[in-house]
């Protein structure tokens, strides 16, 4: 699927799934991370070592991760419509509500 070609409203439920998406790995790895089987260990260092090549430092918290995901969704979200499209540059740091 290439984005760039989807239309408005194909592109907002494409946001939706990707919430979706990242909120299940959340639970999914909340569930590994209280398992003591060996492969569930596996798969959560397995998981830890993706975050770091992904950018972040060995001791980010994997569920801070997911949070900010879920954040700069948001933001692409909201941001769609408003008629805004993707930003220019890298992503402002988001601020924070509350």
């Amino acid at each position: 699927m290439n984005f760039v070609l989807l239309d408005e409203e194909r592109r907002l439920e494409y946001f939706d799934a990707l919430t979706t998406l990242i909120e299940k790995q959340k639970i999914f790895y909340a569930r590994i991370k209280l398992s003591d089987d060996p492969q569930a260990k596996s798969v959560l260092e397995t998981m830890k070592q993706g975050v770091v090549m992904l950018g972040a430092t060995p001791n980010t918290p994997i569920e801070h991760m997911f949070d900010e995901l879920i954040e700069k969704v948001t933001y692409l979200k909201q941001r769609y419509e408003n008629g805004e499209g993707p930003p220019d540059t890298n992503f402002p740091e988001i601020p924070k509500e509350g």
